[in-house]
């Protein structure tokens, strides 16, 4: 029984998040109304606010498949044995690709008919991502913690502005393609990083 209300939860809440997404890209975030997700993924007022406290919160939570992703796929790298030796982060590659299975979508929110508040949500994401990355490889003996928050935003900086780069400009570049430049520029400065460390261990 509890598994049957488990999906039924996970449903209700994917179709009030589909529904919000779609009206982003009809109208603009800022036009939307509660009601207007309501209506129109079909469920009542009620059921709603049994789930969500506003719209703010369904639009939050539509980014959790992603970030539980990215994670997944970071653990993954950060479990490979060559990982310590190379100065890539663990789930960029990802992150690309799954843009990428979307563009339409991803223009859409981080233009502006999402406004600010994808952009804010994927740099949360992200900073949470990295900084947990970093505060993993580097030691506290040899870092201090002001130069792991540092470094953590600029590789997000670095992340976002080829993301967003990528997305706004006919490339013809794959998301392989962008990562990898990504990851060219990306990797002098987090090999400066983790240099002290590395030859520390």
């Amino acid at each position: 029984m509890q598994k049957k209300e488990d999906r039924r939860i996970q449903r209700t809440r994917q179709s009030l998040q589909s529904a919000l997404i779609n009206l982003i890209l009809d109208r603009g975030y800022e036009q939307i109304s509660v009601q207007d997700i309501v209506d129109r993924a079909n469920i009542g007022r009620s059921t709603f606010y049994s789930h969500y406290p506003s719209k703010d919160a369904v639009f939050f939570d539509s980014f959790q498949p992603l970030e539980s992703m990215l994670r997944i796929s970071q653990q993954e790298t950060m479990a490979d044995p060559n990982y310590k030796h190379s100065y890539k982060l663990g789930f960029t590659k990802l992150l690309f690709a799954h843009v990428d299975e979307d563009q339409h979508l991803y223009r859409a929110l981080a233009g502006e008919r999402g406004g600010t508040l994808a952009a804010n949500q994927v740099k949360k994401i992200l900073v949470d991502l990295v900084g947990s990355e970093f505060r993993n490889r580097l030691s506290k003996n040899n870092v201090t913690p002001i130069v792991c928050e540092a470094a953590t935003h600029f590789a997000v900086g670095a992340i976002m502005g080829i993301l967003t780069w990528w997305l706004d400009h006919k490339t013809g570049w794959t998301s392989s393609d962008a990562d990898e430049y990504l990851q060219s520029l990306m990797s002098p400065g987090l090999q400066a990083i983790f240099a002290s460390e590395d030859s520390a261990s």
